[in-house]
């Protein structure tokens, strides 16, 4: 058995056991039956990431394993926040997270060149970042796993520490993220397909850690909720600019992420803070979000169109 089928049975079972630990811990609640289908994603982006046999693989080997990685901890994340909200499904989710992040930061430092004279220098590929983010996660998956494990040594654990570990792990590796895609985008600038692969990683990490943040502050989520799912969409989205074939791809994909976020969000963050604040009004203002949310991506459509991403300096 090779090794792509060895890992992606290790990351299915993984995912699989924590969402029938989350099926068992809930008593079968939807959103944990939903987490049943999750194994599947890691088959998908498998098959996604597969080497190309019909002609020049531009995908680095690394990047190629980098994004399963990712693809695996945004799996288990999901499989875990469909579990309970208790500190052994916590863990789990703060694994996932970590796994994602230092997936992304892996990948983005894999980053093949189209071709060209220029070639990447030895300190551009070190995984430094993808070390430094998984510090911030140590804390916080070790926290949760420490409490679920030794419940009787850990009775004094203040629930609020563990809280504070993932806000602050969350923000940190979002922070490296966006440095790590900076640096890269800077010192690869020569090579073909580089740099337009890390302003993505960096855009798409610049847009999570903005929407994370509103979405507390509007009370969307707690922080301790909301700001790991930004982290697991900031490194999807850093994986699939590393892992994308054609940098062409990747450009159209941020210009319409671009757009459509900046013209949607803010009107769903504003229907959720007017809803908390004046819950009397919540339902036709969800409506009139719903509405105005539907014209605004049609709008974002068509900006994203006109402003497609230049193939100049590609070809």
């Amino acid at each position: 058995m090779s090794w792509p089928t060895r890992s992606l049975w290790i990351a299915s079972l993984a995912v699989a056991y924590a969402a029938v630990a989350g099926l068992w811990a809930t008593g079968g609640d939807g959103s944990a039956w939903l987490a049943l289908l999750l194994p599947l994603a890691c088959g998908v982006g498998w098959r996604l990431t597969a080497e190309d046999r019909r002609g020049d693989d531009t995908l680095d080997p690394g990047a190629r394993s980098a994004a399963r990685l990712t693809i695996a901890g945004a799996s288990l994340f999901a499989a875990s926040r469909c579990g309970a909200n208790t500190p052994g499904f916590v863990a789990g989710e703060n694994l996932g997270v970590a796994l994602s992040a230092m997936g992304s930061l892996w990948a983005i430092a894999r980053i093949k060149p189209l071709g060209g004279l220029a070639e990447p220098s030895p300190s551009a590929r070190r995984l430094d970042a993808a070390a430094f983010a998984a510090l911030f996660w140590v804390v916080a998956a070790a926290l949760p796993g420490a409490a679920a494990m030794f419940p009787e040594r850990t009775e004094g654990l203040d629930p609020l520490l563990i809280d504070y570990a993932t806000v602050a792990a969350s923000i940190g590796s979002l922070s490296v993220q966006l440095f790590a895609a900076a640096r890269l985008a800077a010192s690869r600038r020569a090579e073909i397909g580089v740099a337009e692969r890390a302003q993505a990683a960096l855009w798409l990490g610049s847009i999570a850690l903005a929407v994370g943040i509103l979405a507390a502050a509007a009370r969307v989520l707690p922080p301790e909720r909301v700001l790991p799912i930004a982290v697991v969409l900031a490194s999807l989205g850093a994986a699939f600019a590393a892992a994308s074939r054609e940098p062409e791809t990747v450009l159209s994909a941020l210009r319409l992420t671009l757009a459509t976020t900046g013209l949607v969000a803010p009107i769903a963050l504003g229907a959720v803070y007017t809803a908390h604040v004046r819950p009397a009004v919540a339902g036709p203002v969800a409506f009139g979000a719903a509405g105005a949310a539907a014209l605004a991506a049609l709008v974002a459509q068509r900006l994203a169109h006109r402003a497609g991403p230049g193939s100049g300096r590609l070809l």
